[in-house]
C-alpha cells in the first residue's frame, strides 16, 4: 500500500541556529515543491536564506540530496522519495 506523502530531513549550513526539520510533502515533491512548503514554517524560516524575500529569485546555494551534489538548476526538478535527507549548503558556511 502506497502513501500519499512523503518525509524528508533538511538541513541548512551556514545558518547559526538551525537545527535540522523534517516537512512532509506530497508523493512525487520536487525540491522546487520543499522550498515552497518552507514558506509555511515558523516565523524565522529558512526560506528567506535560500530564496531573496523580495524577488522570489535563489541566493546562492548548493543542494545534496542524500549525500548525493544535485546543480541549478537542475535541483529544482529532482524528485524526491520518502527518508531523503536534504542539505542546502551556503557558500559562506566554510569548510
Amino acid at each position: 500500500m502506497s502513501t500519499a506523502n512523503i518525509s524528508v530531513k533538511v538541513h541548512i549550513e551556514g545558518i547559526p541556529g538551525r537545527d535540522d526539520f523534517f516537512l512532509t510533502l506530497p508523493l512525487n515533491s520536487s525540491i522546487e515543491d520543499l522550498i515552497e512548503s518552507m514558506r509555511d514554517l515558523e516565523e524565522g524560516t529558512p526560506l528567506k536564506h535560500i530564496r531573496d524575500p523580495y524577488s522570489g529569485e535563489m541566493r546562492y546555494f548548493l543542494v545534496a540530496v542524500n549525500g548525493k551534489m544535485v546543480c541549478f538548476p537542475d535541483a529544482f526538478r529532482e524528485i524526491l522519495r520518502d527518508g531523503d535527507e536534504i542539505l542546502f549548503i551556503s557558500p559562506l558556511a566554510g569548510g
